[in-house]
């Protein structure tokens, strides 16, 4: 995706000249480029999540980090999708204009920064994207630049997206402060660190702004109207399809890590916390070691966990603690942690996780240490839910963040009444392709 993004820029830059040579027919060429992004996106939206990260400025957090999970692609065909349509539109609507090849420059600039603020996982990425979706609109507002009320309808859109993208900033600094990570996934997975800092609440309201800034929500909405003043289907494609929705995506990260009923079970640590322990001893056979990585050090939601499994511990008295660690719910940390318990050779037969289990079972494949249980949050989920429970079995790997979303089906059958099966995915154990039927023995198949 970094390479689409990467060549969108660059076929902006190019775009004038593009339609010096294809004349008429440029809007039909260019709008391959986006129709090509929506079919791999579409392509994509069969697959597990995927997240990939480069560095690249490490002294400031700073990386090339995306993430395509359901959000990220909805966003992106919106983007992409609409975006091959408005280069053909706009083409002809703007037939025989003087600016004509600035506008598809300009339009393929806004595309490429959205595709870059929805799919980014590394908050100054996103910010940066932000921004550039706030430069490339005042470019595509004041496109008829002789126009007074068009240049004065373009700073104003400016000036208060671009103010709204620097309160935003300031909200994600915070969550960095506080996570000790510039990474979204990271700050999700800490909604119960930074529910309980006394910054919670700034933060809510910082990013808040900035979403309702670029989302023309009040009282921020007195720029779009005027903003208006641009050709139509620039209008179409910034206001109606795809700017003013940039905000669900802050909103969507504002409100895991700042709502308190967000983070999963937050109401019942304690009791999410027991049943994934139970569980996980169980899968061990009542004894042996378990790797305890704990969340942050004095969080209330981690002192909660603490509780719940000390408690299961109590009902398997053979069960023991090889090592306890605190990841502080840092992706990168635990990952190095439990490399340098395998390294270390401390024994263990089983993990306890807290919302890192993916970079977990990352590791114990890399390493080629042997795969053993570990505990996956949504497991509790499908537990609590009333009605029978569903055992999940994938070759000792209790890791269902790679079955995506299996454990919502679970977890609604069961809700739903449905009888509890067994059920037996087969295939790779860590990474299987997709979920597949239910067989007449009542088992279900990962082909």
């Amino acid at each position: 995706m970094l390479i689409w993004i990467g060549a969108g820029f660059v076929l902006a830059l190019f775009a004038p000249w593009i339609h010096q040579l294809l004349k008429e027919k440029t809007g039909w060429i260019l709008g391959l480029f986006p129709a090509g992004i929506f079919f791999y996106l579409l392509a994509q939206s069969r697959l597990p999540s995927l997240t990939i990260s480069h560095p690249w400025i490490p002294s400031l957090g700073l990386e090339l980090s995306i993430r395509l999970d359901g959000l990220a692609l909805l966003m992106g065909l919106l983007v992409s999708g609409i975006g091959a349509l408005i280069l053909v539109y706009g083409g002809a609507y703007l037939h025989g204009h003087p600016y004509l090849g600035r506008f598809y420059a300009k339009i393929l600039l806004f595309m490429s920064a959205m595709l870059g603020v929805v799919v980014s996982d590394n908050g100054l990425l996103l910010f940066i994207f932000w921004e550039l979706t706030s430069i490339s609109s005042f470019l595509l507002i004041g496109f008829e630049h002789e126009q007074p009320s068009a240049r004065a309808a373009a700073w104003q859109a400016l000036l208060v997206t671009g103010g709204g993208g620097l309160a935003m900033l300031a909200g994600f600094i915070m969550l960095s402060q506080i996570t000790g990570s510039w990474s979204i996934q990271v700050w999700l997975n800490s909604a119960a660190l930074v529910q309980s800092s006394p910054m919670a609440g700034a933060i809510f309201w910082l990013i808040l702004a900035g979403a309702a800034t670029k989302s023309a929500q009040f009282p921020f909405h007195f720029w779009l109207p005027d903003a208006m003043a641009a050709p139509t289907p620039v209008s179409a494609y910034l206001h109606s399809a795809t700017m003013v929705k940039a905000g669900i995506v802050v909103v969507a990260v504002d409100q895991a890590v700042t709502e308190p009923s967000a983070y999963i079970l937050s109401n019942n640590q304690t009791e999410y916390a027991y049943l994934g322990a139970k569980w996980l001893f169980t899968q061990m056979g009542g004894k042996g070691a378990v790797v305890y990585m704990r969340g942050a050090a004095g969080a209330g939601a981690d002192n909660d966990r603490d509780v719940g499994f000390k408690k299961a511990m109590a009902e398997f008295p053979d069960i023991t603690v090889a090592q306890e660690v605190f990841t502080g719910w840092q992706q990168d940390q635990g990952k190095q942690q439990i490399n340098d318990i395998i390294a270390a050779g401390v024994p263990f037969q089983g993990i306890w996780t807290s919302g890192i289990d993916n970079v977990i079972v990352d590791a114990l494949v890399e390493s080629g240490a042997p795969l053993v249980p570990v505990y996956h949050r949504a497991l509790a989920q499908s537990l609590e839910r009333e009605g029978p429970i569903v055992v999940v079995n994938i070759g000792g790997v209790s890791n269902i963040t790679y079955i995506d979303g299996n454990d919502v089906l679970i977890a609604c059958d069961t809700g739903d009444g449905y009888p509890a099966f067994w059920y037996d995915i087969t295939g790779d154990p860590v990474n299987p392709a997709a979920w597949f039927y239910f067989r007449q023995d009542g088992r279900g198949d990962i082909k």
